[in-house]
């Protein structure tokens, strides 16, 4: 039995007015579209489709960017190189970054 808004809450009244949310479960085989993670792009078809879309993503097509941190030497390394600090340069800091800004550092993993 539907009720009447009339008999309704305001709250009931939002919440039954609301598109109800579709989760993947049990809709793998079926063709709907489906956003890809990676780019945003809406990909028709089974979520097969969708994983078959994720290698040719236009997003995968940017150059990788390795992240990480020596924590030895108190520095960020981008790919393979290390960061400046991005204090200001009147700070004087003598941070190690600062000091071996753009050399290749050894692999810390």
């Amino acid at each position: 039995m539907v009720k009447q808004t009339s008999d309704m809450t305001d709250a009931q009244i939002v919440k039954e007015s609301k598109p109800k949310v579709r989760y993947y479960r049990g809709t793998e085989g079926k063709r709907w579209g489906r956003r890809c993670i990676i780019c945003g792009e809406q990909v028709i078809g089974t979520l097969g489709d969708l994983e078959r879309h994720w290698p040719t993503c236009p997003s995968n097509a940017q150059p990788t960017v390795e992240y990480q941190y020596d924590y030895d030497n108190q520095a960020w390394i981008i790919n393979g190189e290390y960061q400046d600090c991005a204090h200001p340069v009147d700070h004087g800091c003598g941070c190690y970054g600062r000091l071996h800004k753009g050399e290749k550092s050894p692999s810390i993993h």
